[in-house]
């Protein structure tokens, strides 16, 4: 999965789990889509060295 649509999933996705309150999902969606986005910008920005792929991601 490219990392463009995982950061749209996840913007998206709000399963319901009893064990966390909605706000602690939430914290932790945000979380998750700054670092999918931070690693974009990085990646985008960076010509020094390549940044691996995430375990999972794909190119296409």
């Amino acid at each position: 999965m490219r990392l463009e649509k995982a950061i749209e999933i996840e913007t998206i996705h709000n399963d319901h789990n009893p064990n966390f309150t909605d706000a602690e999902r939430n914290e932790a969606h945000q979380l998750g889509i700054e670092a999918m986005k931070c690693v974009d910008r990085l990646r985008s920005k960076s010509h020094n060295y390549r940044i691996p792929l995430l375990p999972g991601e794909t190119i296409d």
